[in-house]
């Protein structure tokens, strides 16, 4: 799936970034976290504890990205891979 010059080619970045955002809603998903993202969900909802799909859909990928365990994993992946670090200022 690589162009010439060993980079990646689009459809490929594009998969790739497909299955990490479904790893990354599993782990958020994960019982581990039910309780803290039921109440991120509920803080979000509008008087009537509701949220559309796309709300919803919005919510959980703010929750996940919030996990520093999320910006731990990211950035031992990136050494792995050689490149730059990506987690957050402060962050272990």
């Amino acid at each position: 799936m690589n162009h010439g010059g060993g980079e990646p080619s689009l459809a490929s970045l594009i998969e790739r970034s497909a299955e990490l955002k479904r790893a990354l809603v599993d782990f958020a998903l994960s019982p581990r976290f039910e309780k803290h993202l039921e109440q991120f969900m509920l803080e979000a909802a509008d008087p009537h504890q509701e949220l559309s799909e796309g709300e919803a859909i919005g919510v959980i990928d703010r929750f996940a990205l919030q996990l520093p365990q999320v910006w731990r994993c990211a950035d031992r992946a990136g050494r792995a891979r050689g490149g730059d670090e990506t987690a957050r200022p402060g962050l272990p």
